[in-house]
């Protein structure tokens, strides 16, 4: 299974900040497992994998926002 990566905002082209794409790529591998599982008649551990990949998910949307705000602290702090 080719999982689409799925950008910040729906932007193609835009970047993961912080450890974001590490958490991405590992979504990833575990819905491309969870597939590999179902064509095995696994069931329970394609749902396992499933349910990892929207924890990986959670993370990395958690990462993305922290990373961000960063960034607009840093701006709004910055000293001219």
């Amino acid at each position: 299974m080719n999982v689409p990566h799925e950008y910040p905002h729906g932007q193609v082209g835009a970047v993961w900040l912080g450890n974001a794409g590490v958490y991405e790529r590992n979504r990833r591998m575990c819905l491309e497992q969870a597939e590999r599982d179902r064509k095995a008649g696994n069931e329970s551990g394609a749902r396992d994998f499933e349910s990892h990949a929207e924890n990986w998910k959670r993370r990395r949307d958690d990462e993305q926002r922290r990373e961000e705000m960063k960034q607009l602290n840093r701006r709004a702090h910055r000293r001219y």
